[in-house]
């Protein structure tokens, strides 16, 4: 799924998400993303850490959380990028 398709942060359509490394965002139910991560790989993928946010394992702040999106990359410098493009 590139960035831009938004997929409702619901243990259903995690199923969907790649058990690979990669970057994803988190958005509010006002489509404010609160949360941008990274998965890099080695055993940690974007399905692993999207998981642990839905299960609250990764602080309240994401518990807000109402849709995710993702990209599967190798490129370690995603997830700065991702994080300049949405600074308010």
């Amino acid at each position: 799924m590139p960035l831009g398709t938004w997929d409702p942060f619901v243990q259903d359509h995690l199923i969907e998400a790649p058990e690979k490394q990669g970057v994803y965002l988190l958005r509010d139910e006002s489509l404010q993303v609160i949360y941008i991560g990274s998965a890099i790989g080695e055993g940690e993928t974007i399905r692993d850490k999207l998981q642990a946010h839905l299960e609250g394992r990764r602080g309240e702040c994401t518990r807000k959380a109402t849709t995710f999106e993702y990209e599967v990359t190798i490129k370690a410098s995603r997830q700065q990028e991702l994080l300049k493009e949405h600074q308010e």
